[in-house]
């Protein structure tokens, strides 16, 4: 009778394994505590041209800003995580004259009420490409550069060189 009932208790413990390596297969992947993935940027948002100054915003940080080719990315970290966030970015219907010319860019949070507390980090970015066909237009130029101001509601302009 032991061994019978001996494997019978292996032939159960094979049948519950092989089931939990279909399921844990099937699973999705779980990261550590002290594991963090990699931020996935965001799809490429526009640039709006329109007024700068006194424009509405819920509160953010913005970590970092860096112009890479055509795209400004942009990090930025709130409080939230239950709502949907909007960031828009909105720069001055014209060039500040200088050398080189300079643009003033706000950057706006729309938190939608959010009530929750966690504090997400966001990769965005923005397409630049409609600063450089309004400078073209302007400058009758297919190059420049355009010192980009990019101003959010707690931090001061941080010129970003834009060359194209």
């Amino acid at each position: 009778m032991k061994p019978l009932l001996y494997y019978l208790t292996l032939l159960v413990a094979a049948a519950c394994l092989a089931a939990g390596c279909r399921a844990a297969a099937d699973a999705p992947v779980s990261i550590g505590r002290d594991e963090v993935p990699p931020a996935r940027p965001e799809p490429l948002a526009p640039v709006l041209f329109g007024p700068t100054a006194d424009r509405q915003t819920d509160p953010f940080t913005l970590n970092a800003a860096a112009v890479s080719g055509h795209i400004l990315a942009v990090s930025v970290s709130y409080s939230g995580g239950c709502r949907s966030h909007l960031f828009v970015l909105t720069a001055a219907e014209s060039f500040r004259e200088s050398s080189p010319v300079q643009l003033p860019m706000v950057l706006t949070h729309d938190a939608n009420e959010d009530p929750c507390e966690a504090y997400p980090t966001r990769q965005l970015r923005f397409d630049l490409a409609p600063i450089r066909e309004r400078y073209q237009g302007a400058y009758g130029q297919d190059s420049g550069t355009v010192l980009l101001l990019l101003h959010s509601a707690h931090a001061a302009d941080q010129p970003l060189v834009y060359r194209f």
